[in-house]
């Protein structure tokens, strides 16, 4: 099937280029993932959806993964660049 918004055919060919990028990392594209989901958490909180204390309790979840899947800062700011 073809993807037929542009925008979206833009972000699977670069998705599909650095994916061998991604698979040499530890985490692969989790970094970004989490780095998101610690962002929408964060949106939450400021919309009033969550609690300050839910809020932390699922961003301190997702930083214990991101801790076990890189390394360093910089190996999860590559993943999160790919």
């Amino acid at each position: 099937q073809r993807i037929a918004d542009e925008e979206d055919r833009v972000a699977w060919k670069a998705l599909w280029r650095n994916s061998s990028r991604a698979a040499k990392l530890k985490g692969g594209l989790l970094g970004w993932d989490l780095a998101r989901y610690v962002a929408l958490c964060r949106w939450g909180y400021a919309a009033g959806y969550l609690t300050q204390e839910e809020a932390w309790k699922r961003i301190d979840a997702a930083v214990k993964d991101l801790q076990k899947a890189y390394t360093s800062w910089e190996e999860l700011g590559l993943a999160y660049c790919i």
